[in-house]
C-alpha cells in the first residue's frame, strides 16, 4: 500500500492480508508492509508479516518501535542513490 497509507486496509486488500499471512509462505515486503504504520510503528488488524522487508535509504523509524520485528521481519536498507548528506540532514531533523 506505500508508506503514505494511513488507517485499516480496506476491502479487498484487508482479505489479501489475511490470505497472505495464513499461506505460510515467506513474505517480502517492499519498502514497508501493508497495513504498518512506518512513522509511528502502529500496525493495523490486518497488517503483512513480512519475512523480510527491503526498505530504501534509510531504516523508518516505525521499524525500531517495540513488536515491529512482528511485521517487518529481517529489515534490509537498500541503497537507491540518494546522497549521504540529504540523509543524514533529514534524519537529524527526525530525531
Amino acid at each position: 500500500m506505500g508508506t503514505g497509507a494511513r488507517g485499516e486496509p480496506r476491502p479487498p486488500l484487508d482479505a489479501t492480508i489475511a490470505a497472505l499471512n495464513y499461506a505460510g509462505v515467506p513474505i517480502l515486503a517492499v519498502d514497508v508492509p501493508s497495513g504498518f504504520d512506518c512513522d509511528t510503528g502502529l500496525a493495523a488488524r490486518h497488517t503483512i508479516r513480512a519475512t523480510h522487508t527491503a526498505t530504501f535509504v534509510a531504516n523508518k523509524i516505525g521499524f525500531t518501535t517495540a513488536g515491529a520485528a512482528n511485521y517487518t521481519g529481517q529489515v534490509h536498507v537498500l541503497d537507491i542513490g540518494a546522497p549521504r548528506k540529504l540523509i543524514d540532514e533529514v534524519l537529524a531533523e527526525a530525531r
